[in-house]
């Protein structure tokens, strides 16, 4: 390959790499600039590789060589730097589980169906494999709805939420749920699930999400998603009692809604410590990020957590197996930084929405 070739494309690659690491501090909520929250695994891939290979493709290295080298050089810390913690070289947020602190535990399962998708019998199978305690069906429309009956006999108390708009969302509990609270916080055909679930005794308050992306399908910024991670966040701030949160909420953990929204509501995320376990596409394994979460207060020890394939959907199903201890765990040291807090201030002032949206 001639010098100077290898030079230019260098120079674009390196360009390349470098718009994908400083394109996510952009405070901007435009949904294409939001995007490059997405892709830090990619860029930390390309970073890498590019790092690597780049020296065997150029002759003598001039001085804007070492420039381009040092600039991804860079470009790799900064994005080891956001993702180092969803790793199992990192301290886990939610301790692994401890037979003699356990209280009682219980299976959760996430799943968002892709509405079109009409492989109904391939989620009554998966959910007769796993036999989740509670499952969180995302995306159901009223076919979803008549096709989940199957499951009623195992699963006595449901909530069902279904629309045509991609945003339905169903509720299966083995075990009793009390104040029961369907919100639409932000957007009327976005509805979120707030309820109390009975395990063995022991009340956990659960919230059950799916605020829209920003998109250029949906929503232009990403103000809405947003704002709706922060009002709980803001609602949940303080509260002693167990806590559980999940579903896809069309972002990443290493961005900044999702830090703010751990650090302001103080819940802990189970992938810290263990792995990313990207989500989706299912289909499209270079195109591929974790949207699907699973947050709990410091009540909780994680027992086991697994992603499923879903016949037709572009989401993995993810089935986390948690514990409920006899004592609480040390106490949370972690506080949210003023800047969480103005940046949730912010987006709740846009959407006109507050924690007092939130259920109790």
């Amino acid at each position: 390959m001639p010098f100077i070739d290898s030079q230019i494309y260098l120079t674009i690659i390196t360009a390349i790499v470098c718009v994908i690491a400083v394109m996510p501090f952009i405070e901007r909520r435009i949904w294409w600039i939001r995007a490059f929250d997405f892709v830090r695994i990619q860029g930390f891939v390309l970073a890498l590789l590019l790092l690597l290979i780049a020296p065997f493709f150029l002759g003598a290295l001039t001085a804007v060589d070492y420039v381009m080298l040092a600039l991804i050089a860079a470009c790799l810390v900064l994005q080891t730097y956001y993702l180092f913690p969803y790793t199992r070289w990192h301290t886990k947020e939610v301790a692994d589980f401890n037979e003699t602190d356990c209280q009682s535990r219980f299976k959760l399962m996430i799943s968002n169906v892709l509405m079109k998708n009409d492989h109904y019998s391939a989620l009554v199978d998966l959910v007769n494999e796993q036999q989740p305690d509670v499952l969180v069906c995302m995306e159901t429309n009223q076919a979803w709805h008549e096709a989940l009956q199957e499951l009623s006999s195992d699963y006595p108390h449901r909530i069902s939420q279904p629309n045509e708009r991609m945003y339905g969302m169903h509720v299966f509990s083995k075990f009793p749920l009390s104040d029961v609270q369907v919100n639409h916080l932000v957007q009327d055909f976005v509805p979120s699930v707030h309820v109390c679930i009975d395990i063995h005794g022991n009340q956990v308050l659960a919230h059950f999400m799916h605020p829209a992306p920003p998109s250029p399908s949906e929503n232009e910024e990403s103000t809405e998603r947003d704002a709706e991670l922060m009002a709980l966040a803001r609602k949940l701030n303080g509260i002693t009692e167990p806590l559980l949160m999940t579903g896809d909420l069309n972002d990443v953990p290493w961005s900044k809604p999702l830090r703010a929204f751990k650090r302001i509501s103080g819940l802990h995320d189970v992938r810290v410590g263990r792995c990313s376990l990207n989500t989706f596409h299912a289909g499209i394994p270079l195109l591929r990020w974790p949207l699907d979460h699973v947050f709990v207060s410091r009540h909780f020890q994680l027992i086991n957590i697994q992603r499923h394939k879903l016949t037709g959907s572009d989401h993995f199903s993810v089935t986390a197996e948690l514990a409920l201890i006899t004592d609480e765990a040390l106490a949370d040291k972690r506080q949210s930084k003023t800047q969480d807090q103005s940046y949730a201030d912010e987006v709740l002032a846009e959407q006109n929405v507050s924690e007092q949206d939130v259920p109790e």
